[in-house]
């Protein structure tokens, strides 16, 4: 089973196609986000088998539901040493496995197979969180002949409480499910039947609210610029606009009209401790101008 949520929301869809590309799907709507039943658990076997040259490898992939239990059965044909075995959780950690094999950090459990001859080696995992899980079984020997690997995988898969579904479609290429609830709670299943395929390709389509899309990218940046715009004209209109104090008032009379008084022109005031300069003893005589020295 997997949960639609990539992409696809009832705040900006109001419905959603899901499509199968090669086998009938069943579609359930729920009326909130699904809860995975960890009491009731179905068990699956798949028998595989590879054939590795040397420093090449093999995974087989499963999404797995929280609780999940796995057991892996495997064994190679090289007698001395076997291969390796990683157990590994995500997609972006199976790609940074696939660069580094040696990467600490990419793998959950790591471990060398027997050899057939010797019976099978067991490793048992638990899924302690919805997620794809991969299986990877890599020839790191330096062996020139390819090693054949024999594996068995048992999975006690959990599924997700449908009781509540309020919309079906059981066994479809194609189906169109619609949002109903107004606190946009609801969500959307996809159980894939059990069948020995590789893979069944399935895709999911919103189909968008148009009112919501039209408020995001047109009306919002639409209001956003024309705050920014009323900020920065008032902003400007204010610092053109502002006056400075007048060194005069105005006068009212009965009669309405206006005039303005100027203050009083006021002589300098001189310091306390500056000297006045010396009184001017004005023109001298006209004797006192023609007088000389001699005598």
């Amino acid at each position: 089973m997997r949960h639609i949520s990539n992409g696809i929301s009832p705040r900006f869809c109001t419905g959603v196609n899901v499509r199968s590309q090669n086998y009938p799907v069943s579609v359930y709507m729920l009326p909130n986000k699904p809860v995975v039943d960890t009491k009731n658990k179905t068990t699956f076997t798949y028998n595989k088998y590879s054939s590795l040259g040397s420093q090449m490898f093999e995974y087989w992939g499963f999404y797995l539901l929280e609780n999940s239990f796995v057991t892996i059965k495997a064994c190679s044909s090289y007698s001395r040493k076997g291969v390796d075995y990683y157990f590994v959780k995500g997609k972006q950690n199976l790609q940074r496995w696939k660069n580094d094999n040696y990467c600490d950090s990419c793998f959950e459990y790591h471990k060398s197979t027997d050899a057939c001859n010797d019976g099978n080696s067991t490793f048992l995992h638990i899924a302690y969180t919805s997620d794809e899980y991969y299986f990877v079984f890599a020839n790191h020997l330096d062996y020139s002949g390819p090693v054949s690997v024999t594996v068995t995988i048992e999975l006690k898969r959990t599924y997700y409480d449908l009781s509540s579904a309020v919309h079906k479609c059981m066994n479809s290429y194609e189906c169109d499910v619609s949002y109903t609830n107004d606190d946009y709670s609801e969500t959307v299943v996809v159980e894939i039947p059990h069948i020995n395929t590789e893979n069944i390709e399935v895709d999911s389509t919103c189909y968008r609210r148009a009112g919501v899309f039209v408020g995001l990218f047109f009306i919002m940046p639409l209001g956003i610029g024309i705050s920014i715009s009323a900020v920065i004209y008032f902003a400007c209109i204010r610092r053109r606009t502002k006056t400075t104090s007048t060194p005069y008032g105005v006068l009212q009379n009965p009669t309405g009209a206006q005039y303005s008084t100027f203050p009083e022109a006021s002589a300098p005031v001189m310091e306390r401790d500056q000297e006045l300069p010396p009184a001017y003893p004005g023109p001298p005589s006209y004797e006192e101008s023609t007088k000389t020295g001699k005598k």
